[in-house]
């Protein structure tokens, strides 16, 4: 029986099941659609328990050194290329290259906590507000500053809709 395949037993009682569930159907018998069912119903727990046999027979014969292994591993060689994924140095801006360990850690360290720190947010945005004074300079926004902005310009959002509701007619 190859991977994957359903013995002919199952099968046969999940056709017969569905038969019975189309005859029932058509002829409106209800003792037709309980069988239906407890047949079913059967079947799909013996079908998991099959399922679950197979799958405990194919963990035990994984990595067992056999025919069905070395199948596996013949065919997916090919794919795995011969060289190494290790990093052997970085290239800095200046062109220089580092190829201390020590000193690469602390450079990726920092270029990471640089790409994942917290973002800046100007208030208010640039093209869309203009300022009376163009030398002073926009106010930072911090973080629990953003979800009140943004329910604030909800609820403006809101009362611009209902003014054009109401006033529109």
């Amino acid at each position: 029986m190859a991977r994957g395949a359903i013995p002919k037993e199952l099968r046969e009682m999940l056709s017969y099941s569905r038969a019975l569930g189309f005859r029932a159907k058509r002829t409106g018998d209800v003792r037709l659609r309980v069988e239906s069912t407890r047949i079913r119903n059967i079947v799909r727990s013996e079908l998991k328990q099959f399922r679950q046999s197979q799958l405990v027979k194919q963990l035990a014969e994984r990595h067992k050194p056999r025919g069905g292994s070395m199948m596996f591993w013949n065919r997916t060689k090919k794919h795995f290329r011969n060289c190494s994924s290790s990093l052997r140095g970085f290239l800095l801006p200046s062109g220089e290259t580092v190829k201390e360990p020590s000193t690469m850690a602390d450079l990726a360290a920092d270029y990471y906590e640089k790409l994942f720190e917290e973002p800046v947010v100007y208030r208010p945005h640039p093209t869309y507000d203009v300022y009376e004074d163009s030398q002073r300079q926009i106010p930072l926004v911090t973080y629990p500053e953003i979800p009140e902005i943004k329910i604030e310009e909800e609820k403006t959002f809101v009362r611009y809709t209902w003014s054009l509701a109401i006033h529109s007619g």
